[in-house]
């Protein structure tokens, strides 16, 4: 009994962590369409603008999808843990779809994000798309989120001899005190409690 109590309440324990770790994933991909939608309905768009907010939309929307795909496979929920599907797809086209997705919070805050490609990329790499324009739209949008003028840079680099890119993101914020660089690693927390308030989230970027 007492290993059938342990079993379920670390089932239940994985369940609450990845749930709340899939509420972050949601909050990206919503913020971007949402933002778009006000664009479109705020301005004056030539034709080609508007064919551009569209397909950031629905490039948005299918994240979305994917993650309420993942919420609902409960075989996911009960594990924690989420697959990882690889295959070819273009790393231009993925840094070009965060670009894309952050316009309407960067215009918002009147920052600039700013791309440097510091080596040669290859036209197609071998990675989980999703996943890592996952990745990237949460720490870009984190970046904004805690910078209040200037900017945030992507630094993108490939090394060839050991086949791995480098993404890097660089913002002109607040930073980071250095006594808390181990801490925000934990899930659910922050570097300052106080940032909560300010800034909102839950920890989990």
């Amino acid at each position: 009994m007492q290993r059938a109590k342990k079993i379920a309440e670390e089932a239940s324990k994985a369940k609450s962590t990845f749930l709340a770790n899939m509420s972050h994933e949601i909050r990206t991909p919503m913020t971007a369409i949402l933002g778009y939608v006000d664009m479109m309905q705020n301005g004056r768009l030539s034709d080609a603008e508007r064919e551009a907010f569209l397909r950031t939309i629905r490039r948005n929307g299918d994240q979305l999808l994917g993650v309420i795909n993942d919420i609902l496979d409960l075989s996911k929920i009960e594990s924690g843990k989420l697959g990882v599907e690889i295959g070819s797809c273009e790393l231009r086209e993925i840094i070009e779809g965060v670009r894309a997705a952050m316009k309407a919070k960067l215009e918002e805050k009147h920052l600039h994000l700013r791309v440097v490609w510091e080596t040669p990329v290859p036209e197609r790499i071998w990675t989980d798309a999703a996943r890592l324009g996952g990745i990237v739209n949460n720490l870009v949008a984190n970046a904004i989120k805690f910078t209040e003028r200037g900017g945030v840079t992507l630094r993108v680099s490939v090394s060839k001899l050991e086949q791995r890119v480098a993404i890097v993101v660089e913002d002109t914020g607040m930073g980071i005190a250095e006594e808390a660089l181990e801490r925000i690693f934990e899930p659910f927390m922050q570097a300052d409690a106080s940032s909560t308030r300010e800034h909102g989230g839950m920890g989990l970027g």
